[in-house]
């Protein structure tokens, strides 16, 4: 069916190509000279059922570190599909660090079902995450997804304690301690530590607005 092409294109009805067989199409390039390549090849295998075509479904952003996170893959068989197919569907999620996808061995969660839950905590702040949802049918058959997502950074937490709501002139000095303040992202398991790191900006104002002196 390709003996005729001679363009660097090719386009291959998918009716000729026979169903169940592996067909191996091959590419020779030669110059004006004559010169031959080593014949470059490539194998296409027709089934009658197209492989299953598959969806992420995710909240939309912002995604926080201290956030649960759930996604969901969903699998539309082809009409062609025998009945209770969707029976057999395998579904097997990889997460990765980074916008790219990367090996099962590198990544930082595989996961079978069709859906993937990660826990607050599991992912850091100010990266970015590929997912992958990976469905396999009944007669081997498979297809994938993929999603990017950016974990974004909390907003610091500003908490005050001690002082009173009213003082007179004469009554003691005012304390006031910022030390509960916290970073969420810093937070495991439902407990926040104080980040020592922080620095801290003071200001004072009366009701009216005008600045204290």
């Amino acid at each position: 069916m390709l003996a005729n092409e001679t363009g660097s294109t090719v386009r291959i009805p998918g009716h000729l190509l026979p169903v169940g067989a592996v067909t191996t199409i091959t590419a020779t390039a030669t110059n004006f000279l004559g010169a031959t390549s080593v014949p470059a090849q490539h194998e296409v295998l027709r089934k009658l059922v197209p492989p299953p075509l598959v969806s992420i479904q995710i909240s939309p952003p912002p995604y926080r570190r201290q956030y649960d996170l759930t996604a969901f893959a969903s699998a539309r068989l082809s009409e062609c599909a025998a009945p209770g197919a969707d029976a057999l569907l395998q579904f097997r999620w990889v997460l990765s660090l980074g916008t790219e996808p990367q090996q099962e061995d590198d990544a930082v969660m595989v996961r079978t079902g069709s859906e993937l839950y990660i826990a607050g905590g599991t992912l850091s702040a100010g990266s970015h995450y590929h997912l992958r949802a990976l469905v396999i049918d009944g007669s081997g058959s498979f297809s994938r997804a993929e999603r990017t997502i950016l974990v974004q950074a909390s907003p610091l937490q500003a908490a005050l304690k001690g002082g009173d709501r009213t003082v007179w002139r004469n009554s003691a000095d005012a304390g006031l301690d910022a030390s509960p303040s916290y970073d969420p992202d810093a937070c495991t398991g439902g407990t926040c530590r104080r980040a020592g790191a922080l620095s801290y900006a003071w200001g004072c104002v009366l009701s009216g607005g005008a600045k204290c002196r």
